[in-house]
């Protein structure tokens, strides 16, 4: 096992999981995924990325402050894609995002929330990598 993503293929193999992550979804019902689902929704969101035009090696911000599955699997499919996941504090002000963003060269972000799409849209005017 090399790479981090491996672990999935390797807990498919060996011991699957009905739940190998959970949270709230945004009703507020819990949903697990089983370890194939985590795999098939990860490989799937890697595969979406690529279409998207994004390349291995480029950079991916994450920003959120809910623990929820779809950041595991998307930092899974960031991996998988052969991407750079750059995870970003919620809390930071705007012009640190423009900071960090430019200085790291992100080529897109996904984010968690209304509040932080506005932040990282302000940001974005700024952001010619982005």
């Amino acid at each position: 096992m090399t790479r981090l993503f491996d672990l999935l293929y390797r807990q498919l193999q060996n011991h699957p999981l009905e739940a190998s992550v959970s949270g709230r979804n945004a009703s507020g019902i819990w949903k697990s995924y089983s370890t194939q689902e985590l795999l098939d929704a990860s490989e799937k969101a890697a595969s979406g990325l690529l279409k998207l035009g994004l390349l291995p090696g480029d950079k991916v911000a994450i920003v959120a402050y809910k623990n929820r599955p779809e950041w595991v699997i998307m930092d899974y499919a960031l991996q998988m894609a052969g991407m750079i996941s750059i995870p970003l504090y919620p809390t930071i002000s705007t012009s640190e995002y423009e900071y960090i963003l430019n200085e790291a060269e992100v080529k897109a972000a996904f984010c968690g929330g209304l509040d932080l799409y506005d932040k990282l849209s302000h940001a974005k005017k700024n952001v010619p990598s982005l």
